[in-house]
């Protein structure tokens, strides 16, 4: 809200049938504030009637008259931007608001940028913000005093917990200091910000900003051209009127939605320590040499054992692995021989049609050899006249 309150607001007109083109510096995207389509005007100044040739009456100059939803549809054509054009027609906004007025659309919007960067500095260190050329800086945020879970860059000395204590008034003295400068220099200090934390802790600066056009900020944060400005200017090399100044020296810079400005009645944001990307050399005293060798020497003790633990872990998943997979092997190659063993033994046996030792058509033959039954004896006896002479 106080970024949006320094943007200079630009206002375009069009009438009836007339293309409306709005357009914003590189770095910066459209942001609609007031659309209206109709008549309000009791004058013609705006947009004349046009003449009537078949003698029709002409409508009264006092007609005020507005579309509903023109505010949505320009934003809907418009918002967030660089550049969009539209038509000035009833056709466009979707209806007629008055029939035979002749209308016109009014837009206020303003230009606001979308890229950002992050600077830290920790306590009475000294953080410088630049931008190039027909560029001025632009705070979006900032925060001094500490945060919970921003503590990367700026840790707590050694035994003293972590807390969250932040001052309300950042942004607010960031802005006095360089909004709409080129560059400026700001010092993380309680003399600048005051003292929001514990006397032990260690506070620290942070600073969301970005480099805009000149031009883009309102007259009374518009700082004045520089000497090198200036002697651009004189030799036309100027670049003021350009939309593609590049702001910064680097391209280093992250979305507005990434932005993030930690409360003073909030814990802090876990997403807001990825938001920092360039970051101050710190200035600050070095513990002693003793001192620094003893923690590098315990942290290392710790990373051997945390590696050593990982090391044997991982071995006994492996060796783990051999095993139940050669039993596995084992196991299916012994189901392999036993099925071949038994589809061998299938193959070579007779059918059972054919291994009995008797066949049914030889169960039905009586072989036994038959005992011979004695055949009587038949004695013939002639009549003795019969005998032959």
């Amino acid at each position: 809200a106080l970024l949006s309150g320094t943007l200079r607001t630009y206002q375009r007109v069009g009438c009836d049938d007339e293309v409306v083109t709005l357009k914003c510096p590189h770095g910066t995207s459209i942001s609609v504030h007031v659309a209206q389509y109709g008549k309000t005007s009791p004058s013609t100044a705006v947009c004349p009637q046009r003449s009537s040739s078949t003698g029709e009456q002409e409508p009264p100059l006092n007609v005020t008259c507005l579309w509903p939803t023109a505010l949505q549809t320009v934003v809907e054509a418009c918002q967030k931007k660089r550049q969009c054009k539209f038509q000035t027609s009833p056709k466009t906004f979707g209806g007629d608001p008055c029939p035979g007025v002749r209308k016109y659309v009014e837009v206020a919007y303003k230009c606001r940028p979308y890229e950002f960067r992050s600077k830290v500095a920790c306590e009475n260190d000294v953080v410088p913000l630049k931008c190039n050329p027909n560029a001025r800086i632009a705070v979006y945020s900032a925060s001094y005093g500490r945060t919970e879970y921003e503590s990367i860059q700026c840790p707590q000395p050694q035994g003293v917990p972590e807390e969250t204590c932040l001052v309300s008034y950042a942004t607010e003295t960031v802005m006095n200091i360089c909004h709409g400068k080129r560059r400026c220099t700001l010092s993380a200090d309680s003399a600048t910000f005051g003292s929001p934390c514990k006397p032990e802790s260690r506070m620290y600066l942070k600073v969301v900003y970005t480099c805009v056009p000149r031009k883009v900020l309102k007259e009374h944060f518009e700082e004045q051209p520089l000497e090198d400005e200036l002697a651009a200017a004189a030799t036309g090399d100027s670049l003021d009127d350009d939309d593609d100044i590049d702001g910064y020296d680097t391209d280093e810079f992250f979305r507005e939605s990434a932005a993030f400005s930690p409360s003073p009645n909030l814990g802090g944001n876990p997403l807001d320590r990825n938001l920092t990307k360039d970051f101050t050399q710190r200035t600050t005293p070095r513990p002693p040499p003793h001192d620094k060798a003893r923690g590098g020497a315990a942290e290392n003790q710790e990373k051997f054992y945390l590696y050593l633990i990982l090391s044997i872990t991982a071995g006994l998943l492996l060796f783990l692995g051999l095993v139940i997979g050669r039993l596995l092997v084992q196991r299916h190659r012994a189901r392999s021989e036993a099925k071949f063993h038994a589809t061998a033994a299938a193959e070579h046996a007779l059918p059972n049609g054919f291994a009995d030792d008797i066949s049914e058509i030889d169960a039905d033959i009586d072989l036994t050899v038959a005992t011979p039954v004695p055949v009587p004896v038949v004695a013939v006896h002639s009549p003795p006249g019969n005998v032959a002479e």
